[in-house]
């Protein structure tokens, strides 16, 4: 469990490095590098791929909207708000990457569904952060980092250059926020809501699998159980910030199954 004033420190640390960092897409990203297609995405397969990340990011922004009134910590607010400005950066980036691959494609419903769902938690400030900050933004980290070290493109390797800066940072600050909120939480309300980002994990993952699977698995070698897999390396980071427990999640596991 983090004290308190580690835990401020920290936040504080990350808000001093998110000011530092206040990059501008016209002149830090070098538009005029040449754009080169995966030979194994269908083109439109492709944009539709780069499309979901400008929608989630706009989602992202929503999210920091509805979050910050919730927080009664003014360096998270604060915090958040920087987030925000990083992410409409970042989904005018993304949003101009795919204009320039043939037009912004529409959201995935599922990936919609869950986003929304994730935003409008009902609960405490701490299920919107472990929805956001620790499964998603924390399992887009990982694919985008698989994604730019196979796929061809210079423009998308210098674009995500920069993004995944901030996105490390906002996990970074979920990790923080959670590791203080966490243990204070009764443990039925702390596996609530484990089942329920588990759930949303799940629903993201089946509807738009067979889209993009095969793709997306020629660059990032996932085997046909990525999902299960994804959901085992993301649980275990769960555990690591003190959501649950490894016997709890084996018990629930079970009776999953």
């Amino acid at each position: 469990m983090l004290d308190d004033t580690s835990t401020d420190a920290a936040i504080a640390r990350l808000i001093e490095k998110a000011e530092g960092d206040d990059w501008t897409p016209a002149t830090d990203i070098d538009w005029n590098l040449q754009i080169k297609y995966p030979f194994w995405f269908r083109k439109r397969t492709y944009r539709s791929l780069v499309s979901q990340f400008h929608h989630g990011e706009k989602a992202v922004m929503q999210m920091c909207d509805h979050l910050a009134p919730l927080l009664d910590d003014d360096e998270a607010r604060r915090f958040v708000a920087l987030q925000r400005r990083d992410e409409a950066k970042h989904a005018d980036v993304y949003g101009a990457y795919a204009e320039r691959l043939g037009g912004i494609q529409p959201m995935e419903p599922a990936l919609d569904a869950v986003l929304r769902e994730s935003r409008d938690w009902p609960g405490s400030a701490a299920g919107i952060i472990l929805a956001f900050h620790m499964v998603f933004e924390g399992g887009a980290v990982g694919l985008i980092e698989k994604l730019v070290r196979r796929f061809p493109c210079p423009l998308f390797a210098a674009l995500n250059a920069r993004i995944l800066i901030d996105e490390a940072r906002h996990v970074a600050f979920g990790r923080h926020y959670l590791g203080r909120q966490l243990p204070l939480m009764p443990a039925g309300e702390r596996i609530a809501l484990y089942r329920w980002v588990q759930g949303l994990w799940y629903r993201a993952g089946a509807e738009t699998r067979a889209r993009y699977t095969w793709p997306v698995a020629m660059v990032t070698r996932l085997g046909s159980d990525w999902l299960e897999a994804g959901w085992q390396r993301q649980s275990g980071i769960l555990i690591g910030i003190g959501l649950i427990s490894e016997a709890e999640r084996e018990s629930l596991g079970a009776a999953r199954r």
